[in-house]
Formats: C-alpha cells, structure tokens, sequence
C-alpha cells in the first residue's frame, strides 16, 4: 500500500490536443495497474464514448491511445493517494505551476477539469490564463456536490451523506469575470447548444457553468469490488449498505 502511494502517474498529452481533462490526482488502483481512471465502477471512459470523443469503447488499459483522438489527461499532482486530503499544500502549489506550463506548450482547445471541487483548488490560475493570453474553455458539470462521493453515499450507505455538499460555492460567472474571462451560465437543457457555440466561438478563456440536477447519478456503475457482469443500470437494484471488505475499496 505504501508504495503505491509513492507512485506517479505520468500524463498523456500529444500535441494540440482538442481536449486536456485534468484530474486532482491518480487513485491507488490506478497506480497499481499503470493507467488513468482505473478504479472500480469509474465512468470515465464510458463517458467518453457516450459523448462520441472516441470511436469505440475505451477502458483504462486504452488511455495510451487518446492522443490518436486528440485528448488527453493529466493531473494536478502526479502522486497517487487514497484520497485527495492526503495531499500537501506545497504539492498542490507545485502542480499548479505545473500544470499552467503544460497547458502552455500543449494549446489545447479546451480544458476540462474533472469536477467543481477540482477547479476550486485551481481558481489562482485564472489570472495566469489571462496574463498568457490562453483561451482555455472551462466547461463545470455543477451540482453542487461531490458528485460520485454522493452517489456512493446514497447507493450504498442508505442516503447518509457527509461532507460531499457544498453550500458554500462562488458565483462561477461572476469569478470568472472577476479575473477577465468570458462566463456563460446554462440553466437549461435548451440552452445546451447554444451555450457550448458561445465557449467555442469566444477567442479568449470561457468558464461555463452548467446546472446539472444535483440528485441525478451516473450510471450505470460497477459496485465496489463486484466483476463488471455485475453492472449496476438502475440505481433502484442497490439495497442495504456495504459490507466492510466491499467499503475499503471505495
């Protein structure tokens, strides 16, 4: 366990990619085996798919070929953890610098952070986007919550939340005003298409934020420690709480 905890996931960028989605740090399992978003019942790649980024099906054993795909991934800090509170203020500091040179050399299109609670850790490199003149593209999936913490919590813990809402979020918009970009906010399903046309259209760096249901989970999902023909579809067919073995591999 401990050296996997010592471990580090390098990123995969190619050059120019459409896409960069950066993540805060790898999971252990994901320094076990080598790869990005590894851990058990992580939509990532199927996502992916389902957003037609990539042409076929994709598990993590394939991130080695996004670059053919013009994506790529990386992470805040390289260090793999079981959770993200396990990191340091001074690895976070570091990966921010990081992380602005290689958007720097790299240009992608767009940016993605995985997850609200991922841009909050980075919210100081607003202002290096903007002193750099990169058009980077922001695009938030807001709940405001910790959204797969959450799913968890509801499927497997009998609703019984803890520390994965957020009341206390800023006015994304506003922010990202704030520092000089442009902020478009979605509200409505409708305004889907029009909202992402006015983050391409726009030469300059973009945050959108996007209201997604808060209660809405992402599915389907591979419960903690199960084999995928044990896929959930339906949230309904989760029932009663983890058994301690299953919960240490969340």
């Amino acid at each position: 366990m401990t050296r996997r905890r010592g471990r580090q996931l390098p990123a995969i960028v190619g050059t120019r990619p459409r896409v960069l989605f950066v993540g805060i740090n790898p999971s252990l399992r994901s320094a076990e085996v080598g790869h990005h978003f590894a851990g058990p019942g992580n939509p990532f790649w199927r996502l992916l798919h389902a957003a037609r980024l990539i042409p076929t099906a994709f598990t993590y054993a394939d991130d080695g070929r996004l670059p053919e795909h013009g994506l790529a991934l990386t992470n805040i800090v390289p260090r793999a953890t079981r959770a993200a509170a396990e990191l340091t203020r001074a690895e976070f500091a570091a990966g921010r610098v990081q992380l602005a040179r290689r958007i720097r050399r790299a240009r992608p299109e767009v940016v993605a952070f995985v997850g609200d609670g991922g841009l909050s850790m980075l919210m100081a490199e607003l202002a290096t986007c903007v002193k750099y003149r990169l058009p980077v593209k922001v695009f938030i999936l807001n709940n405001e919550y910790m959204g797969m913490v959450r799913q968890w919590q509801e499927l497997t813990y009998e609703s019984r939340y803890s520390n994965s809402y957020s009341d206390s979020l800023p006015d994304f918009i506003r922010l990202a005003e704030a520092y000089g970009w442009k902020g478009v906010r979605i509200g409505d399903e409708g305004d889907l298409d029009a909202g992402i046309q006015a983050m391409i259209d726009h030469d300059g760096p973009v945050m959108v934020d996007c209201l997604v249901a808060k209660d809405a989970n992402c599915l389907p999902m591979i419960p903690s420690g199960a084999a995928h023909t044990e896929m959930l579809l339906y949230g309904d067919r989760v029932v009663g709480t983890m058994e301690d073995e299953a919960k240490a591999l969340v």
